[in-house]
């Protein structure tokens, strides 16, 4: 078994490209045997499929939840095999075991550019990455700008999230790196050192929201979200599920900034439950830890020795969500290109977030009191002064050290807190 392990590897890494032999259908798993390893594909939705390959060997017994007959169609031509169902079309060509994936009314998506190969001891293979389609993703990052193409990413969240309307999740062991067109224009490659299996969902939405609907079911459960949640958390209270917190050693302006910037990339990577400690920025300025404490307002998992007043009246709005982040996968904190993936200004602003969908939050991260907005599509009225601005503009602000900038759009009723009153804040989308 040693010795046909390593002259798969072998082949693969001199360019000789794998055949697939024959396959068998079980319900919604449909199995090739390939004259090199072996593949599987598996759909769980129409939306939705995972794809596992191994250039030696059996697949291994891999748990996944069950799931309702996919009505699924498969064709075999001469030298490709077509698996088609209500929103997608798999081709997987016989030689090579090249994947494509299109939508039903044949607009292409992804493609398999390259047969896996082993590389410098990584498992490496190429993706079309046509022009102008933006990536997002890859896990929490303290970069500006939220498109991450014409970069290498090491080391990352295998959670990669496309423009162009899908999702690709990796979920076999071993370290990623994506090179998102920054080699070449026209391609991503995907490594995995250390890696011998390629295991990966697929989530068509289009948009983001709906990708992360389509993810909801292979992931594990979310905890219930009661309002003792939302009120301050030492660690030992974490949820399982949560992400960990923030806790820089030593907390300052930039580390509050990174902090800010690595919550919009988070909610791009399928991060649903990220946590933010203020105990680190006690005793480090009171204007530094006030804006410390307006971030850690926004943030679902908070973790902190003292209440903030700001998140108390924030707790309905965010039980509002709590269904939706549990049954749904919809994260709380949103980067703005989640809800206007093709906004070219929202992509560049990873420093403001959406508090679901109503709400567009501007945390002030530097010592000036001012900063710029942008606002998106709509009419938003700025909480504090209920001044009325147009969207598809950015607006120069400036903020009162107890003041966190929140706009509304209107068109919207927004539950808030005042001590033990819940009031009922609306928004009309037009004057009266």
């Amino acid at each position: 078994m040693r010795r046909r392990i390593v002259c798969a590897a072998l082949l693969a890494s001199h360019g000789f490209a794998a055949a697939i032999l024959n396959h068998t259908r079980q319900e919604n798993r449909i199995h090739f045997d390939l004259d090199q390893g072996s593949a599987e594909i598996e759909r769980l939705s129409p939306s939705t499929f995972r794809f596992q390959r191994t250039l030696a060997g059996a697949l291994p017994g891999l748990a996944v939840p069950d799931h309702p007959p996919v009505p699924l169609r498969i064709v075999e031509a001469a030298g490709e095999y077509l698996l088609s169902s209500k929103h997608l079309t798999l081709t997987l060509r016989k030689h090579g075991v090249l994947l494509r994936v299109a939508k039903a009314d044949g607009t292409v998506l992804v493609t398999d550019l390259s047969e896996l190969q082993v590389r410098d001891g990584a498992l490496h293979w190429e993706r079309s990455a046509p022009p102008r389609v933006r990536y997002y993703g890859l896990g929490p990052r303290s970069d500006m700008v939220l498109d991450l193409r014409g970069r290498v990413l090491r080391n990352v969240k295998p959670f990669l999230l496309s423009g162009s309307g899908y999702a690709e999740e990796h979920s076999a062991p071993g370290n990623y790196t994506f090179d998102l067109a920054a080699e070449r224009p026209d391609r991503y490659a995907i490594s995995i050192e250390a890696g011998t299996l390629v295991d990966f969902f697929f989530y068509y939405g289009p948009m983001p929201k709906e990708i992360l609907e389509e993810r909801a079911p292979t992931r594990d459960s979310m905890p219930e979200l009661s309002p003792n949640r939302f009120q301050p958390l030492r660690p030992a209270d974490l949820p399982r599920e949560a992400a960990e917190p923030e806790s820089p050693a030593h907390p300052s302006w930039e580390t509050l900034r990174d902090s800010l910037l690595r919550l919009a990339h988070g909610s791009l990577s399928g991060v649903l439950l990220p946590s933010f400690s203020l105990d680190p920025y006690e005793g480090r300025g009171k204007e530094l830890y006030a804006r410390a404490a307006q971030l850690a307002a926004l943030v679902p998992l908070m973790l902190s020795r003292y209440p903030v007043p700001l998140r108390a009246s924030l707790v309905p709005y965010f039980c509002a969500y709590s269904y939706e982040a549990r049954e749904r996968g919809a994260p709380f904190l949103r980067a703005a290109v989640y809800a206007i993936p093709n906004d070219p200004e929202a992509v560049r602003r990873a420093d403001q977030l959406m508090l679901g969908d109503e709400i567009l939050a501007a945390p002030i991260y530097t010592a000036s009191d001012a900063r710029e907005v942008y606002l998106p599509v709509g009419t938003w009225t700025r909480l504090r002064t209920n001044e009325v601005f147009r969207g598809r503009q950015v607006v120069r602000i400036t903020a009162e050290p107890d003041e966190l900038p929140l706009f509304v759009r209107n068109g919207t009723i927004v539950p808030l807190a005042d001590q033990d009153r819940l009031e009922l804040h609306y928004f009309p989308r037009l004057g009266a």
